[in-house]
């Protein structure tokens, strides 16, 4: 990408959010053929089904050229593998941020000895972890992970019942967490972006959610920012209905802005907006919906601009 500053480049800040299902192919990628019987070893469907269970650095420098196409300035990415033997041991946020030449930050989303969701305020990389990442344009500074709260699970149930019995099995709820940084934008002013991806469980959503808008204080006291712009975005996995009814109703969430609308989700026929882009003291001079050759999910971007200041 090109160093250009923010007042040369354009005029907005252009921000991506992402869930890029650890590179796994999109189920509408261009080579996926529907009239292909499902299970011809010459058809397109298998091929993609075999392709789909090992995500490759092919997959990865392909979306990675689109991105650099999109041209983004911050990019939030959800379930990002790091050294993971599902997606060829690739040390994904690095081998993106590499081949676009920015900036990145990545948190493991995992659990410490105890069993309790790990948080740090240091930015550490462990090997063989799954996470969140947030790649920029410009330097990042004061990074910090945040554990969200969780509804603790032990087993659940499969409707179509094709694990343990009678459908029930075993299950370790997924921690969750939310990934900040600080990024200081030329002519503009410093702004404090969180990334994350919550609970697939209403109730624990719900209140991740205000947990998450919360951290933006946190971040803000420990590296002395008194006018920075907030952005959060992720994989909620709300619905848009009660994502405003709490942006009305949270404490943490009432001077946030949603600053980009349309449905993200599945990506051969997206049906439901669950991944956003929320902000406060930014306003969207564009947003759009992007389908990329990976993930189940289309990407939600928008064009920002630093709002003025009462």
């Amino acid at each position: 990408m090109s160093e250009n500053t923010f007042e040369e480049a354009r005029e907005y800040l252009r921000v991506c959010t992402f869930n890029m299902e650890h590179g796994t192919p999109s189920l509408c990628a261009p080579e996926l053929s529907d009239s292909a019987p499902e299970h011809d070893p010459e058809s397109g469907n298998f091929l993609q089904k075999v392709r789909a269970e090992f995500p490759d650095r092919d997959a990865l420098e392909v979306f990675a050229a689109e991105l650099a196409e999109l041209d983004p300035d911050v990019v939030l990415l959800q379930e990002v593998d790091n050294v993971r033997p599902r997606s060829a041991l690739i040390p994904q946020a690095d081998l993106i941020a590499d081949l676009l030449d920015m900036d990145r930050y990545f948190i493991p989303v995992e659990r410490n000895l105890l069993g309790s969701p790990t948080s740090s305020y240091i930015p550490w990389r462990r090997r063989g972890t799954y996470g969140l990442a947030v790649l920029s344009r410009y330097p990042m500074r004061g990074c910090l992970k945040l554990a969200l709260p969780e509804k603790t699970e032990f087993f659940r149930h499969s409707a179509e019942k094709k694990w343990g019995i009678n459908g029930w099995y075993l299950h370790v709820t997924e921690p969750r967490a939310c990934a900040y940084t600080v990024i200081d934008i030329p002519g503009q002013g410093s702004l404090v972006v969180g990334n994350t991806h919550l609970s697939t469980k209403y109730v624990a959503a719900c209140e991740q959610l205000g947990v998450a808008a919360g951290g933006f204080g946190v971040l803000s006291e420990r590296n002395g920012l008194t006018d920075a712009r907030f952005l959060l975005g992720g994989d909620f996995n709300l619905g848009s209905d009660t994502v405003y009814e709490l942006m009305e109703k949270e404490a943490a969430l009432e001077e946030f802005v949603s600053l980009a609308v349309g449905d993200t989700y599945p990506s051969d026929a997206p049906e439901k907006q669950i991944d956003f882009l929320l902000g406060k003291g930014l306003s969207a001079v564009h947003s759009q919906v992007k389908r990329f050759s990976i993930s189940d999910h289309c990407a939600l971007v928008a064009d920002l601009r630093f709002s003025e200041r009462d």
